[in-house]
């Protein structure tokens, strides 16, 4: 937040609303959102379905971005006979959502059931139940019971009495008014959405799921997080929640393959619907197309096999990531200097040695000095001059300077995808990725001029 033009005479110029514009839609992206054919200057004009369409995105990714198992273990209250949590790890947060009401409809004893958030919850009897069943015990003197909710045959009296509780109950959120509920289904109001969030907002505050046991989960680390939301910002489907259970079916990968590679998958060998009999088969056969793909791109995928993505071995699979990641920020880079000649890591650090001057020279991406952010802003500033307002700069505090010199690298137009604390930890692949980025925006500045 330091970065943004925030006075009146910074908002007054063009150049510095675009620069707010600018890190705004990269920091979207960073986070997962697809941002495919978004730019600041779409915001700026205020075209309305882009718009929209990228604050549902963050919405979405704020309130769902979490509700799966590896984040809440006691989601696994919800597993139905036979599953395993590997069964919950295939469902998407909207399914997981109607899931979670529908144990607790079951608890209340009632015979509801929801399967999408607009036709079935129109009458109020499921919110009017739910609400009760995962209210807060100094709440509920507050509510309406759910008999006098149902007691008006008006459908948007009693959506009324729903709002009353969640009020009382301190989540009254997205739906405004009772025609939110009551109305629910209307077309071109897109209020599905509307409930979907109200109810994705109560369960973060009040999910009321108790589980004897919980199995201990692998916290997701920085590097899962960051392939994750990059193929997110791609605009594959399914949508990448858990980075290993979403890759198994092979779908995100080869879609991932026909964006660096459009004419390389074989959309007849590729399973896009699955038969439940033959799902592992056509699991496998997916993925090992997809490594069939990879090897024939050139990536180096020594010992991976379809298998071992279908059964998500994490190593291997971070490995692959990795290099898809580093070959698209090579692609682009490539494009823009109208070059197809690969690059390596050597001549990435040469480039950098000799835009910065002897500033503050690197060794490698795994120059400890990297850890103070300083070489990175101190680049950034070369390549556009101007850019880094050096004041915020707080020699000692490493956390704090790596925030500023990825945000002011957003902020100038570099689509990173690395976190600060990449840049503070010197984690060498990603600290690559970024100074690939910065390489592409020296040359889209450079073709500008």
């Amino acid at each position: 937040e330091r970065i943004l033009n925030k006075t009146d005479k910074e908002l007054a110029s063009v150049f510095k609303r675009n620069e707010n514009l600018t890190l705004c839609v990269n920091s979207a992206a960073a986070i997962g959102c697809c941002v495919v054919n978004i730019g600041p200057e779409d915001i700026s004009q205020g075209t309305p379905y882009l718009v929209l369409g990228l604050i549902w995105q963050i919405i979405r990714i704020g309130l769902l971005g979490k509700i799966n198992v590896s984040f809440i273990p006691e989601l696994a209250a919800l597993l139905q006979e036979g599953e395993t949590l590997d069964d919950l790890r295939q469902l998407t947060p909207e399914q997981l959502l109607m899931r979670w009401v529908n144990y607790h409809m079951e608890k209340a004893g009632s015979a509801r059931r929801i399967t999408n958030f607009k036709d079935d919850i129109m009458d109020s009897e499921i919110y009017a139940n739910l609400l009760q069943q995962i209210a807060p015990a100094h709440a509920k003197g507050n509510m309406a019971p759910v008999n006098n909710v149902m007691s008006s045959s008006d459908s948007t009296q009693r959506a009324g009495h729903v709002l009353g509780n969640a009020d009382a109950m301190e989540c009254r959120a997205f739906v405004r008014v009772p025609e939110d509920i009551a109305k629910a289904n209307e077309k071109g109001r897109n209020r599905e959405r509307l409930n979907l969030a109200f109810v994705a907002n109560l369960f973060n505050k009040y999910p009321a799921l108790y589980v004897d046991e919980v199995e201990e989960q692998i916290e997701e680390t920085l590097e899962e997080q960051t392939y994750r939301n990059w193929m997110n910002s791609m605009g594959v489907t399914p949508f990448v929640k858990d980075l290993y259970a979403d890759l198994r079916n092979g779908l995100v990968l080869v879609r991932l393959i026909n964006v660096l590679r459009p004419d390389l998958v074989n959309w007849k060998r590729v399973t896009l619907d699955f038969d439940p009999k033959r799902r592992i088969f056509q699991m496998l056969g997916n993925c090992n197309h997809a490594v069939e793909c990879c090897k024939a791109m050139g990536l180096v995928i020594v010992n991976l096999s379809g298998d071992d993505i279908k059964n998500g071995e994490r190593t291997l699979i971070l490995g692959l990531c990795f290099q898809m990641m580093r070959m698209y920020t090579l692609q682009m880079l490539a494009k823009i200097r109208g070059d197809d000649k690969p690059m390596d890591d050597k001549q990435i650090v040469a480039w950098v040695n000799q835009e910065l001057e002897g500033k503050s020279n690197i060794s490698g991406f795994r120059d400890p000095k990297l850890a103070t952010g300083r070489p990175v802003l101190d680049l950034l500033e070369c390549i556009v001059p101007g850019s880094v307002n050096f004041s915020l700069y707080k020699e000692g505090d490493n956390a704090a300077n790596c925030r500023l010199a990825i945000s002011m690298c957003r902020k100038s137009g570099a689509r990173v995808y690395a976190l600060p604390q990449h840049l503070e930890m010197v984690h060498p692949k990603m600290i690559m990725t970024v100074f690939a980025c910065l390489m592409l925006l020296k040359f889209q500045v450079s073709n500008a001029n």
